[in-house]
C-alpha cells in the first residue's frame, strides 16, 4: 500500500474547509495497519477551516443535530488514533480569530513528530468565527513543507467555496507549476452541485481526485480513498514524435484518445470538434458520426457524469491530429474509435483479447 503516492499528469468559494496537505504516507484504519504498516516519509500539513461557516447544523450518525466543526473534529480525532507516531504532521487553521479578516491565517503547529494529545487538544480549541481565505492558507501551507524542494499533497475538505480574492483554480494551477511534485484532492463537504463545479478545478489542475460527502461518515470514507487506497499510477504523456505512428481500432472500450498537440502531417493539427449529440447518446452513435464525415479519423465517447457534465458527448478529430490514449476504468463507459487504415496513435494500442 502506497498512500499518497500520486504522479502528475498533464492535465468564489462560501465559508468552509479543511485541508491536509501533505507529503507522507498515512493509515486511517485498524484493517489497513494490520495488513500493511504505514511508513512515513517526509512531512504533512493540515490546514483546518475554523470560519464561522462551520458552526452550520447537520445531523449526526445517530440522528441528533452537530454541526460541522464538530464533525471536523471527531473526524480528524478518528483519523489521528489510526496515524503512526512517527509521522510528522503540522496545523494552521484559518478564519479562527477576527472576523471580516482574510489574512486571519495561523500555523499552530509546525511539521514535526505527531504528538496526538496536543494535536487533538489544538483543534478542539478552534472557535469558528471569520472568514474563508482558503487558497492563501493552502499555499502558506506549500511553502511551509517547502513544495517547490519536495513532494507536496494536499486533501482538501470544503463545506463552501472562497470568500477572499484570490481565485483558488489559478492558484491551484500555479503550484502545480511551481512544484516538485504537487497535487490537490477535494472533499466536497455538502456542497451543491454547482459549488463542486467550481472547486473542482482545484484537484483538476493539479492531477488529483474530487470526491463528495453528505455527512461525517461520508467524510471519513472519502478521506479513506484518498489516503488509504492505492492510487493508479498515471502513465506520463510521450512528447510529441516525429512519426512512427500506430493504427488503432473502430472501437476501443474503456479507452479516452488524446489530442497530443502534435501533427501527423506539415499541416497544422485540428481541434477535435464537440458535435451536436444526444444527452442519452451511446458509444455507436458517436462512431457513426464520425463514419458520416469524411475529414473525421478518430472519435471519442464521454459517457454521462464525466467531467461534472451529465449529458454523454462525442468528439470528432481531424486526420492531422496525432493521439495518445489513457485506459479508463471499466464499467464507466468510455469508448473510442479510429478508422481503418489511419495511424495517429504515438504508441501501438495492445488489441483486447
Amino acid at each position: 500500500m502506497k498512500p499518497f503516492s500520486f504522479r502528475k499528469h498533464p492535465a468564489a468559494m462560501t465559508a468552509g474547509a479543511i485541508t491536509v496537505l501533505a507529503a507522507a504516507t498515512i493509515g486511517l484504519s485498524a484493517n489497513a495497519r494490520e495488513e500493511a504498516a504505514p511508513q512515513p516519509s517526509g512531512q504533512a500539513m493540515l490546514v483546518l477551516d475554523a470560519s464561522g461557516s462551520m458552526w452550520a447544523q447537520m445531523d449526526g450518525p445517530d440522528g441528533r443535530k452537530t454541526t460541522r466543526i464538530e464533525t471536523a473534529r471527531e473526524t480528524v480525532s478518528g483519523l489521528l488514533d489510526q496515524l503512526s507516531p512517527d509521522i510528522e504532521l503540522g496545523l494552521i487553521a484559518y478564519g479562527h480569530r477576527r472576523k471580516g479578516d482574510c489574512k486571519d491565517i495561523q500555523t499552530l503547529l509546525e511539521p514535526g513528530p505527531l504528538d496526538k494529545d496536543a494535536f487533538r487538544s489544538t483543534v478542539n480549541k478552534l472557535n469558528p468565527k471569520g472568514m474563508t481565505p482558503l487558497t492563501d492558507a493552502v499555499k502558506q501551507a506549500a511553502e511551509v513543507l517547502g513544495y517547490t524542494e519536495q513532494k507536496a499533497t494536499v486533501i482538501l475538505v470544503t463545506d463552501g467555496l472562497e470568500t477572499c480574492a484570490p481565485d483558488p483554480c489559478a492558484a491551484a494551477a500555479a503550484l502545480e507549476d511551481a512544484g516538485i511534485d504537487f497535487t490537490a484532492h477535494v472533499i466536497g463537504f455538502g456542497l451543491s452541485k454547482a459549488e463542486s463545479e467550481k472547486i473542482a478545478c482545484i484537484a483538476e489542475n493539479t492531477g488529483g481526485k474530487y470526491l463528495e460527502a453528505a455527512d461525517g461518515a461520508g467524510l471519513a470514507e472519502a478521506l479513506e480513498k484518498v489516503v488509504l487506497e492505492p492510487s493508479e499510477p498515471v502513465e506520463e504523456m510521450p512528447p510529441p514524435t516525429a512519426g512512427p505512428w500506430y493504427p488503432g481500432e473502430e472501437i476501443m472500450r474503456n479507452i479516452q484518445i488524446q489530442a497530443t498537440g502534435g501533427t501527423t502531417d506539415a499541416e497544422p493539427a485540428r481541434d477535435p470538434e464537440l458535435t451536436d449529440f444526444p444527452a442519452d447518446g451511446e458509444a455507436a452513435q458517436c462512431r457513426a458520426a464520425c463514419d458520416a464525415e469524411a475529414a473525421c479519423v478518430s472519435w471519442l465517447y464521454e459517457p454521462p457524469g464525466s467531467y461534472f457534465v451529465e449529458e454523454a458527448r462525442c468528439r470528432l478529430y481531424g486526420p492531422t491530429t496525432e493521439h495518445d490514449y489513457a485506459v479508463m476504468n471499466e464499467g464507466e463507459g468510455w469508448a473510442s474509435g479510429v478508422k481503418p487504415g489511419v495511424s495517429v496513435l504515438v504508441r501501438p494500442y495492445p488489441e483486447a483479447p
